[in-house]
């Protein structure tokens, strides 16, 4: 009877640490960063403050643990798509178009992922527990090196070890990409007016991920 009601403590636990990630992502999508609270996040994921500090022991942990979340996330549909890929016979040249642009599509839905990660680079892990980063570092570290291994199987050209370093620079791209495409809106204002000038700096994110993307990979070829 211990053991039962220790389970059921257990999967509690779980689902409740799940809804508070899932809330403070909705949070996260609707507003910045530094408008989010602790207090803003229990009340909307219906908790006492005290309880929300039970599972994370700061904002900072609570965002960082997010951006592990949404990771893998991305990384399982990534690896759906490898499997799909890999079933059906085709060109190099066609499988990085479809790859490539399944992984631009994939970028366009998860903008908000790209946002948490340049605020966790940025700010969030000089500020909580060395041995959580670590952990959950190795983490993702982990799911990439099986990530890669699978894109070395669907792209022959890949060597071994590739496949984790090619995910790590699309992902890089994206993030530089979405930096460059997104200007201040005085800069955009004026672009709309025409300015020749200006007209250089509205990038196309989506356009632009994908060509850099088939760049890359055709370049390794």
């Amino acid at each position: 009877m211990t053991i039962k009601k220790r389970a059921i403590s257990e999967y509690q636990k779980l689902h409740r640490k799940q809804v508070i990630l899932e809330t403070a992502f909705n949070l996260f999508i609707h507003n910045e960063y530094q408008d989010i609270s602790m207090d803003l996040v229990a009340k909307k994921a219906k908790l006492a403050k005290g309880t929300l500090y039970l599972y994370f022991k700061s904002k900072e942990e609570l965002f960082f643990s997010l951006k592990i979340m949404e990771y893998h996330h991305w990384f399982d549909e990534i690896e759906k798509k490898i499997k799909n890929l890999s079933k059906r016979p085709a060109s190099k040249q066609e499988r990085i178009k479809k790859f490539s642009n399944f992984i631009t599509k994939s970028f366009e839905q998860r903008k908000n992922l790209i946002r948490l990660i340049i605020i966790v680079h940025h700010t969030l892990e000089k500020n909580i527990n060395e041995e959580l980063v670590l952990n959950l570092n190795q983490q993702i570290g982990n799911r990439l090196l099986q990530l890669g291994a699978q894109l070395e199987n669907l792209f022959s050209f890949l060597n071994p070890s590739d496949g984790a370093r090619l995910v790590f620079y699309i992902k890089t791209i994206a993030l530089g990409m979405y930096q460059v495409s997104e200007p201040v809106a005085v800069i955009r204002e004026m672009a709309n007016k025409n300015k020749k000038e200006l007209n250089i700096m509205m990038l196309d994110f989506k356009k632009e991920v994908q060509k850099m993307i088939e760049i890359l990979l055709n370049g390794w070829s």
